[in-house]
């Protein structure tokens, strides 16, 4: 075979290749992209935004009993090496009608604390809880506490809780991101869109106010939308606790 000929063949065998590797991407190419179900992708959403708005929060219940008529106002209780609780600033304790302790000290693994007690009778039992977070900013009250009276009370702390919840703190921060950062952060897909909106209150029955969103896009037209509903505690950094409803909408 002539040398000329040998050329044409190959010209025309990486035409043929070419061609091939077109028909291929024509053929196959939605299935090389990304492709997400519904399922899947409500998955990818709340997944990713747990991940960045909600917090691990400690929760012990403390019960304070008093033994005589004069009782303590300064208690003092050991804590577990493992309870976690280092930062006085990350705690917050909260009588049971839900007024807040401001005095308060940690040393090492002992917590003392400060309240009123006028009103506290002999052989009573009073309950106080901690709570404990990353999402809390509790700014005690600057003053040395009392050394706690020994003997006129007796305090137990109860079994420990651990669990996650949404913080404040945190979206604050996520909701002033650009649409594709946020996305970005959440390890949500680019070509895909979300909004968020949260609402006071923890049932389907009671959803009460928005009080925070991250809603920057729309979907298109009759473009189909999933809605992704979970009730979550809250905490807020100045110790606030409750329930809101999240509703994460995906398309």
């Amino acid at each position: 075979m002539k040398k000329g000929f040998v050329h044409i063949d190959w010209v025309i065998s990486f035409g043929i290749f070419i061609i091939f590797l077109l028909l291929l991407f024509i053929w196959f190419g939605p299935a090389l992209t990304e492709n997400y179900d519904n399922e899947y992708l409500k998955t990818i959403a709340q997944q990713g935004f747990e991940d960045q708005t909600f917090v691990k929060v400690i929760e012990y219940p403390v019960y304070v009993e008093i033994l005589n008529t004069d009782p303590a106002q300064v208690f003092s209780i050991e804590l577990p090496n493992d309870a976690g609780i280092t930062d006085v600033n990350k705690l917050n304790i909260l009588r049971s009608d839900s007024v807040q302790i401001l005095k308060k000290e940690i040393d090492g693994t002992t917590l003392s604390f400060e309240d009123d007690t006028s009103s506290y009778t002999s052989g009573s039992v009073y309950k106080y809880t901690l709570y404990y977070s990353d999402g809390l900013i509790i700014n005690p009250t600057q003053a040395s506490l009392d050394p706690p009276q020994s003997g006129n009370y007796h305090i137990t702390l109860g079994i420990k809780k651990e669990y996650f919840a949404f913080s404040e703190s945190k979206f604050n921060i996520l909701k002033n991101l650009e649409y594709n950062t946020f996305k970005e952060r959440l390890n949500y897909p680019s070509n895909k869109g979300i909004s968020v909106f949260i609402y006071d209150g923890g049932s389907y029955e009671d959803i009460g106010d928005l009080k925070y969103e991250y809603n920057v896009a729309q979907p298109l037209e009759n473009q189909d939308v999933y809605i992704i509903g979970t009730f979550n505690r809250i905490i807020k950094p100045e110790g606030d606790l409750g329930y809101v409803t999240t509703s994460i909408h995906v398309w």
